[in-house]
This record gives C-alpha cells, sequence and structure tokens, in this order.
C-alpha cells in the first residue's frame, strides 16, 4: 500500500512540475509554432502582422520561462525538467516556422537547411555530453547571437520582408560558422575527459559586439521602413 501511495505521489509531482508556470511557458511555443503557420497560410496583410506577432510572443515566452523558473522553482528534477523542455520547445518551434515559411514565403532552402542540421547535430552532441557529465551542455555566447539572428530573419520571413531575410542571411552564416566552430571545440575537450573552459570574455569584445548588432540593426531598420513605405504605397 505504501508503495502504491508513493506511486501516486510521484505520478503528481511530476504533473506539478509540468504543469508549474515556466514548463507551460516553454510548451506554449508549440501550439504558437502552428498558429503561426496557420496564419501565413491565409491571405491578406493583417494576417501577417499577426503572424509576427506569435513569433515576437513566442520569443517573449523563451525569455520569461527562465526567468521565472529562476524565481519560483527549486530542485534538481524541476530543473532538469525545464531544462529538456525548453529546447525541445524551441527546436519544434523553429523547425514547424521553417516548414511555414518554406511554404508560405521566401527563405533560402539551403539556409533551412542548415538550421536544422545544426539543431540536430547540436542536439545529438548534447545528448551524447549529457550522458558522459551528467550535466547539460552549457549555452554559448555565439550560440546566443545565432538565434537571435535567426529569430530576427523568421520574423522577417512571416511579414514577407524578403530584403530582410536577403540581409540577414549572411550574418547568420557568419554566426552559424563561429558557433558551430566553438560547439566543435566543446565536444572536443569534454570527449577528451577534460572540463571545458569559461569563456574568456573583455571590455573590448563587448563594445565590438556592441558596435555590430548596432550596424546590423541599424541597416535592418533602414530596410524595414522602406518595406513599410512601399506596402503602404502599393
Amino acid at each position: 500500500m505504501r508503495d502504491a501511495h508513493a506511486k501516486i505521489r510521484g505520478h503528481g509531482s511530476r504533473w506539478r512540475q509540468l504543469l508549474s508556470g515556466p514548463n507551460i511557458l516553454s510548451l506554449s511555443r508549440i501550439p504558437l509554432a502552428g498558429i503561426t503557420v496557420w496564419l501565413m497560410s491565409q491571405p491578406g496583410g493583417i494576417k501577417s502582422i499577426l503572424a509576427c506577432a506569435t513569433v515576437i510572443v513566442a520569443g517573449l515566452t523563451d525569455f520569461f520561462d527562465g526567468w521565472l523558473a529562476r524565481r519560483t522553482q527549486s530542485g534538481e528534477e524541476y530543473s532538469a525538467l525545464g531544462m529538456t523542455l525548453d529546447p525541445l520547445a524551441d527546436k519544434i518551434f523553429a523547425i514547424t516556422l521553417l516548414m511555414g515559411v518554406l511554404a508560405y514565403r521566401e527563405f533560402p532552402l539551403w539556409l533551412a537547411g542548415a538550421i536544422v542540421a545544426r539543431d540536430l547535430a547540436i542536439m545529438l552532441i548534447g545528448g551524447i555530453w549529457a550522458r558522459r557529465n551528467m550535466t547539460i551542455p552549457p549555452s554559448i555566447l555565439p550560440g546566443k547571437y545565432y538565434f537571435a539572428a535567426v529569430a530576427t530573419a523568421l520574423a522577417c520571413a512571416t511579414l514577407g520582408f524578403a530584403d530582410g531575410v536577403r540581409y540577414l542571411t549572411p550574418v547568420i552564416v557568419t554566426l552559424w560558422l563561429w558557433s558551430t566552430a566553438r560547439y566543435i571545440s566543446l565536444a572536443g575537450v569534454v570527449f577528451d575527459g577534460k572540463e571545458p573552459a569559461p569563456h574568456a570574455d573583455t571590455p573590448k569584445h563587448r563594445q565590438l559586439r556592441m558596435i555590430a548588432t548596432i550596424l546590423v540593426c541599424a541597416g535592418l531598420l533602414v530596410l524595414f521602413v522602406r518595406f513599410v513605405f512601399e506596402s503602404l504605397a502599393g
């Protein structure tokens, strides 16, 4: 009887973890992906705007699930479940959205293939990493910039802002190469049984990244303003 009660409590505990606020936010990105693709499939400019807004909402959930987890949850099981659901929801959202923009918008097929291949490779390496080290692979700085660039390009695609996608393509390729090389380097260190060294950041590097980010965003803003005026004129 005690074992039966323990099993019931265990199932209840897992459900409470799954239905916690941060995990619900993570899981919400999966239906948001379907909603975005459906909006893209519908005619009319307002649907494109709503699709872009849905992508922005999904991006906000990606920020707030981690923020909320750090403030409301504790315990290894909560952290392990959240760290599993969060990247899984990200991958499902990204792949679903890529399928949508390939079907209903202009997006380079080769770039979509490169994005998916990288995600699958990282998931594979991450799984091996977790089994060997019993830890979750750490996020890396190039990966954060890469994700931001890809998310921005997908938001541009949902709007039908093809010039924005073309403008961001070389940025994504550069960050793809940088982040992939960094992940390969980390994987080599871990598979040799060593502890990866923390990323060495300097004020000079931060300033260079800030300047590059401002320049990229400024160029994209100019193109977007032109896109808006052309859309209104048309």
